[in-house]
């Protein structure tokens, strides 16, 4: 049994789509029977650690143990902390790009800036590349250019939409945020927009999912129809997107891919998306899109999905056909095919 070490600086209770790339990948290498240790600088721990092997914040001999023990070493984005083994020792290695960490092209300043820089230039050497989006390939410039560099989407827990999902697709209502609760991600944006949510949309509340900086001040406005559920484990959110009728993406910054988006449309919600990084990549032609500098733009995103949701209520038929056209595109979001990918990747 070949033995895998999964490398990654965030890992689950942290919430994010790293943390939660990192377990599926886990899950579907230990599916292949794979002998698979999660390495993470996460410390606390979660429902996880009775369930697989996780090292949390391993010491310095503890890590280079690990590296050596394995067959292969993948490593979620560039840790600093956690890849500098690499540089010394002579294995298989691969670096799993979620965002655009490992080519940012600022230069590095001082002594200590200088040596991080010098094993991330190592270790993106000697390790085959695979990319969550073609937008972070494409954001990666000159990087890639001469690296064994594969596409590889992450994995999608649900990547069909089920029938009994179609069969309450009617009584879902209202909408539903997910994600960490910055400035980044939009979550303020909705608030100010609530009126015209509640009027296109024709519903009458909001509920956001996740933690962050700015959740005790938003939370205190005390909006009328907004509710702050805070952090919620990822099955009380796969319950809460079955039944809303809309999942609100209002990203500032150009996410990368937008795991959010795919699980808001796998659970037979209606994604409303700002066109920011690789969220069209992951929605495909199957979301509203909206220019977050446009107000107006914004106002159409929601027409679009009342009037998608509508016609798929009133027209079984096109119900179905709609379903079909989302689960075929969600194929390439699969466990089997990602993983795939990426054992092929590895044994070459």
């Amino acid at each position: 049994m070949e033995k895998i070490i999964l490398s990654t600086y965030t890992f689950l209770p942290d919430i994010g789509g790293v943390a939660t790339n990192t377990l599926t990948i886990a899950e579907a290498f230990i599916a292949k029977g794979y002998d698979v240790t999660v390495v993470t600088l996460t410390t606390e721990c979660c429902e996880y650690d009775n369930r697989m092997k996780i090292v949390r914040a391993p010491n310095f001999l503890q890590l280079v143990k690990l590296y050596l023990s394995a067959d292969w070493i993948l490593f979620s984005n560039l840790s600093t902390k956690l890849c500098w083994p690499a540089v010394l020792i002579n294995k298989k290695f691969a670096l799993h790009h979620h965002s655009s960490s490992a080519f940012n092209n600022s230069t590095p300043s001082g002594v200590i800036q200088i040596i991080k820089r010098l094993i991330e230039n190592k270790v993106s050497a000697k390790s085959i590349h695979f990319v969550n989006s073609e937008f972070t390939k494409k954001d990666g410039g000159a990087f890639f250019d001469n690296l064994k560099t594969y596409l590889t989407y992450p994995i999608v827990q649900n990547t069909k939409v089920t029938t009994d999902i179609v069969d309450i697709y009617a009584s879902k209502k209202n909408a539903l945020f997910v994600g960490r609760i910055e400035t980044e991600k939009g979550v303020s944006f909705l608030l100010e927009n609530f009126e015209f949510i509640k009027k296109y949309l024709n519903i009458d509340s909001l509920s956001f999912a996740g933690d962050g900086s700015l959740l005790k001040s938003l939370k205190e406005k005390n909006i009328k129809g907004i509710e702050f559920v805070g952090a919620v484990d990822l099955t009380t959110v796969h319950q809460m997107m079955r039944k809303s009728a809309y999942v609100l993406i209002p990203s500032i910054w150009n996410e990368p891919f937008g795991m959010v988006a795919v699980e808001g449309l796998a659970s037979g919600s209606v994604v409303i998306s700002s066109d920011k990084g690789g969220l069209p990549e992951a929605v495909g032609n199957h979301a509203a899109l909206f220019d977050f500098d446009s107000t107006e733009s914004f106002i159409d995103a929601l027409k679009e999905a009342e009037s998608i949701r509508e016609r798929c209520i009133v027209d079984s038929e096109r119900l179905l056909n709609y379903v079909e056209s989302v689960n075929e595109h969600m194929d390439a979001f699969s466990k089997s095919n990602v993983i795939n990918i990426m054992i092929n990747a590895l044994m070459e």
